[in-house]
């Protein structure tokens, strides 16, 4: 089915207001109107936008109260823009990372940062100045923002209510999606081997409906951990050392590409092996000075170019007499 939808502004109209206590309306004597002091800022906003022609919206004379809605009262939004330029392939929407400022231009927003409010999602941008025409906010706290998905902003300004957002092109330029931003991988270097936890820092990765996905060289890094702020991921092996792209995918798009470097130097190498009852002594280099950061598994599976082939438990003995299957390898 295919159908088209039209939205059009409401119209400019007063409508009764009523006061009731159970299924009883109050009565009314109202005989002069009085401005009230919102969230300490003075003076709230009553007066219709500058230069705004404000038709006669004529009320009954029937002793009740009359609300009026006019876009002469209807603050609007016409343009973002952040304060970083982040251009993410596969993204539309203005694109920010934790700590930008925004800047939005439109009409009735006061002259006080105390009588406008903002935010994006689900977050508060704090306001740090404002005029009629434009406000500034801070994009501090990411925490309840969902990286990756289209956040619309709504801009509030004190007795005017909601702003109506009137952008060109909204689905590029009206919506704000959170970019995680990599600050950070470390080590830039391991074994050809495989297997070094690569520690990523990253902003931006709050409310993730799936895990990210990190690719070194193409392979999958297998990802340990996932916070707001770090992912930790264990390095595919390499068959030579070599400088490898380094990619982090969320919800479906790439993020940064870095680079990871694939060391002979950093590489663990078995020469030989010595059984004596119980006790494996294993005889090499680049094993590290740090006995805690050393382990020993015994894993069947295909063996990368470069890593020693050691054999099953009961084929020790065996070791330079005769090849079997069933091989184990050692990294």
């Amino acid at each position: 089915m295919r159908d088209q939808v039209n939205v059009v502004r409401p119209p400019h109209q007063a409508l009764r207001m009523a006061a009731l206590l159970g299924d009883k309306e109050a009565t009314y004597q109202v005989a002069v109107s009085q401005v009230v002091n919102m969230s300490g800022c003075d003076p709230i906003l009553e007066m219709p936008l500058d230069g705004c022609d404000l038709p006669d919206l004529t009320t009954p004379e029937n002793g009740y109260l009359y609300f009026h809605f006019h876009t002469c009262h209807t603050p609007v939004v016409s343009a973002l823009a952040s304060s970083t330029t982040n251009t993410v392939k596969d993204l539309s929407g203005l694109q920010v990372v934790g700590g930008d400022s925004l800047t939005i231009t439109g009409s009735g927003f006061g002259d006080l940062a105390c009588q406008v409010e903002v935010s994006v999602g689900e977050a508060s941008c704090s306001v740090t100045s404002a005029s009629d025409t434009s406000v500034t906010c801070d994009l501090d706290n990411l925490d309840n923002l969902r990286s990756g998905a289209y956040l619309p902003i709504t801009v509030k300004a004190i007795n005017r209510g909601i702003t109506v957002t009137d952008i060109a092109g909204y689905s590029s330029e009206g919506r704000v999606v959170v970019v995680p931003q990599v600050s950070s991988l470390s080590p830039l270097e391991g074994s050809l081997c495989g297997s070094t936890l690569l520690t990523i820092s990253v902003s931006g990765l709050q409310g993730l409906v799936a895990s990210p996905v990190v690719l070194v060289g193409g392979q999958t890094c297998v990802v340990q951990s996932v916070s707001s702020t770090t992912v930790t991921c264990l390095t595919p092996p390499s068959t030579s050392a070599t400088v490898a792209t380094f990619t982090l995918t969320v919800a479906g798009v790439q993020m940064d590409t870095l680079t990871f470097t694939y060391s002979e130097a950093l590489t663990p190498v078995v020469t030989s092996m010595a059984v004596q009852g119980e006790e494996v002594t294993l005889s090499g280099h680049n094993f590290g000075s740090d006995n805690t950061k050393v382990t020993i598994t015994l894993v069947q599976q295909s063996v990368p170019r470069g890593c020693r082939e050691v054999p099953q438990e009961e084929e020790k003995e065996d070791l330079m007499v005769e090849e079997r299957e069933g091989w184990w390898w050692w990294c």
